[in-house]
């Protein structure tokens, strides 16, 4: 093909995609004025939508048009108006049908001065500059420090004033949220925060912030200790993630390093006192080669250590790759389990898998067998020291059942019993619950009837986040339509109501049935769960209004309205 040709063609799927995205495009119009209602001269503008970040837009003479395409059909949007000597301001709207014109009046505001010392007397080094943000837009700075120095990102609400070394001028509302105060500046230090300050911190006007001194952190990737033939893998990598302050199931990419290099020390961190993941990986430069589940891959080897830093704190970690060591989960330990269906009977003849969690390879199947006619399985020779691997006895692939354990203490024989879960076409087994506001008591035979939507989740799941906020949103959406036939239950797992309460009123998650399961011990050995047999979450069942189970799942890969009305319909 000729350069015209395919000059044209090019140009054809040029005008294709752009007359594709234009319908998904609509701009905003925005009017800024000053306290007095005269223009602002200059200012920035920048859109937040779902996971979008678009660089801020200069405006001038109190006008701006900030044209949205293709920004994945958020429904929510975030307007931030930033300018010199006023305070910012934020406006939230909805998806709209067409364009948007609005008019903004940005105030002066509470004039805050910014003072950062370093407890251990360094300079603060002349290009840092903080961010400074509304509790609400935390995530996001926290994921933008592993792109540092890599594009724009500059996601400082208030237009920032630098005064000299160390400080700073900033305007918030009278009115304004907390803010905190982000640092991330490579070679004086990574990831640090403060807050939040409120009126009371703020109230002379003056914020003064002392930094710790940072931990340091040396990473060295050396070569195997064995001297092997040939190396397994091609490709290593280093990442560093930074644990978040509020939960310590959360954790931030900080830093992302990749090489080819057998040996390689790299460069030294300097990290605000906190929580840290650090994690080693290796894999063949074709990833989607060699890669077969359940057995030894041996050029996919993982290790990682967790880190509590304190100020000053020096600390060099080692990584190395190591082969895989066959024997790591042979011992002296001998168990029985027990596999009966979730009424009782003796599941026999079932297939059933036994994996080794080992620790640098992940899941390793080390034995397989059928299920015996009085519903046991023996297994012999596994270790069982206080630091045990974990095992995982899989009944027909995963499809009936999952069952995690540790053989630990001091006997050298265990009996374990776990119950097949209920399964789509059986009746769906009563348990008793906690409403967390109420405090009353909860049935499911008490919604018999009715449709039952039941999600079992927890709040440090991060996989539960997502289908969390989508059932809230179904909810809101259909709570006319669905009144009084079909009911959106969220059952937690975690180990205290308060804490539920807490977690679900601070995101607003208030338009479904928020239930806890009270009985038996904490988390997935409660009553609620082990009936279920939830072995993770989120899982979740649909229930028709017999009482019957008809689907059961990850809610993520489930369409939850359709399914539901198509239940009212069939009725």
């Amino acid at each position: 093909m000729n350069f015209g040709k395919c000059f044209k063609l090019l140009l054809g799927v040029m005008i294709v995609i752009a007359a594709a995205g234009a319908k998904n495009e609509f701009s905003v119009r925005l009017k800024v004025l000053g306290p007095s209602g005269k223009p602002v001269p200059e200012f920035e503008v920048k859109v937040l939508a779902n996971n979008v970040n678009l660089s801020w837009k200069q405006g001038k003479d109190g006008e701006i048009e900030v044209l949205l395409s293709g920004v994945g059909g958020a429904g929510r949007y975030q307007v931030i108006v930033r300018a010199a000597g006023f305070a910012p301001a934020i406006i939230e709207m909805d998806r709209p049908e067409g364009d948007i014109e609005q008019t903004v009046r940005l105030t002066k505001g509470q004039r805050i001065e910014l003072v950062l010392k370093a407890e251990d007397g360094r300079a603060i080094p002349e290009t840092l500059e903080p961010t400074v943000v509304f509790p609400d837009f935390q995530k996001r700075v926290w994921r933008s420090f592993q792109h540092q120095g890599r594009y724009e990102l500059d996601l400082n609400f208030t237009s920032l004033t630098k005064l000299r070394s160390g400080h700073y001028r900033f305007y918030i509302t009278e009115d304004s949220p907390e803010i905190y105060v982000f640092i991330d500046h490579p070679g004086f230090m990574r990831a640090f925060r403060a807050g939040p300050f409120g009126k009371e911190e703020l109230a002379d006007g003056k914020l003064e912030i002392e930094l710790p001194k940072p931990a340091e952190l040396e990473i060295v990737v050396k070569s195997p200790k064995e001297p092997l033939e040939k190396l397994p893998y091609d490709v290593w990598s280093v990442e560093v993630d930074r644990q978040s302050p509020d939960d310590e199931t959360t954790g931030y990419p900080l830093v992302s390093i990749k090489s080819e290099q057998m040996d390689m020390r790299i460069d030294r961190q300097f990290l605000a006192p906190g929580g840290y993941w650090i994690t080693f990986q290796t894999r063949p430069a074709d990833s989607s080669v060699g890669y077969e589940s359940g057995r030894v891959n041996a050029a996919y080897f993982r290790d990682w250590k967790k880190y509590l830093f304190t100020p000053g704190q020096v600390e060099k970690v080692l990584f190395r790759y190591t082969a895989y060591d066959e024997d790591r989960y042979k011992g002296d330990r001998d168990v029985t389990i027990n596999i009966s269906w979730h009424d009782g009977k003796p599941a026999a003849g079932l297939p059933y898998t036994l994996y080794h969690e080992d620790r640098n390879f992940g899941s390793i199947a080390i034995k397989e067998g059928k299920i015996s006619a009085n519903g046991r399985i023996e297994i012999t020779g596994l270790t069982g020291e206080e630091d045990a691997s974990y095992f995982t006895l899989e009944i027909e692939k995963g499809r009936l059942g999952r069952y995690l354990f540790q053989l630990l203490g001091e006997e050298q024989t265990r009996e374990l019993r776990y119950k097949i879960a209920p399964l789509k076409g059986n009746v769906a087994p009563d348990i008793t619950v906690l409403n967390i506001f109420t405090g009353e008591k909860v049935t499911l035979s008490d919604f018999r009837g009715k449709v039952l939507f039941v999600e079992f989740w927890a709040i440090w799941c991060r996989p539960c986040q997502r289908p969390m906020v989508h059932l809230c949103e179904i909810a809101s959406k259909r709570k006319a339509d669905w009144d009084g036939k079909a009911v959106l239950l969220c059952v937690s797992i975690d180990d205290k109501k308060e804490d539920v309460i807490n977690y679900v009123s601070s995101r607003g998650w208030l338009g479904v049935h928020h239930l806890w399961c009270e009985e038996g011990e904490p988390g997935f050995k409660s009553i609620g769960a082990k009936t279920y047999g939830i072995s993770g979450v989120p899982t979740a069942v649909l229930i028709d209004q017999s009482g019957r189970i008809v689907w059961r799942g990850h809610p993520g890969s489930f369409d939850i309205e359709a399914n539901i009305d198509k239940l009212l319909k069939d009725k």
